[in-house]
């Protein structure tokens, strides 16, 4: 299923339901542009806290199938958990079951591993929005920055880490095409 379908298939379910909560709005806030601005926002943010939802839960279960048991063979003990994260201007909790070997001493949270929290990371649009505000100005400015403008509070030290992590990822690569470039430039097999 392509997402244009899942999209199609929810909005072809909701045509009904909208048009009977529509008709139950006042009419200032049904027929004029603010007022459905406004619902509409209002629909939206709690439709995208709900898929959020469902979408936790669903990681959550699919992290329990694949991974309950240990590499030793035997069943591993599950702990519930969770965890708040802020995206797209949201608090979101996943559910993140920690799953523990007393056989092997091992412990495994795959949504929390899936979700790059084991290392630290962040998303690629909240590096690029902070990266793109920390080569401009100093990181606590960026950071007061980043609140205000993304509403994504972020720590000064993290701001500096994900800054200098981008800009080594960044070296690198640069320094890989000048290497293709040279060896193509002396095996000739470049034009121009």
């Amino acid at each position: 299923m392509t997402r244009d379908e899942f999209v199609g298939g929810l909005l072809g379910k909701a045509k009904s339901s909208l048009t009977a909560y529509w008709s139950e709005l006042p009419e200032h806030q049904r027929q004029r542009l603010a007022g459905m601005e406004e619902e509409l926002r209002e629909v939206v943010d709690q439709l995208q806290s709900g898929l959020w939802h469902m979408l936790s839960e669903h990681l959550d279960s699919l992290a329990v199938e694949l991974h309950s048991d240990c590499r030793c063979g035997r069943r591993r003990e599950r702990r519930k958990g969770a965890v708040r994260l802020r995206v797209l201007d949201q608090d979101v909790e996943f559910a993140c079951t920690y799953l523990y070997c007393r056989r092997c001493h091992r412990g495994d949270n795959p949504v929390r591993r899936w979700l790059g929290l084991e290392s630290g990371g962040v998303s690629l649009g909240f590096e690029r929005a902070l990266t793109d505000l920390t080569t401009r100005m100093t990181f606590g400015d960026a950071v007061v920055s980043m609140q205000e403008h993304h509403g994504q509070p972020v720590d000064r030290t993290k701001a500096e880490r994900v800054t200098y992590a981008v800009a080594r990822r960044a070296e690198s690569y640069l320094a890989e095409r000048r290497r293709n470039g040279r060896d193509q430039l002396h095996c000739g097999e470049r034009d121009g």
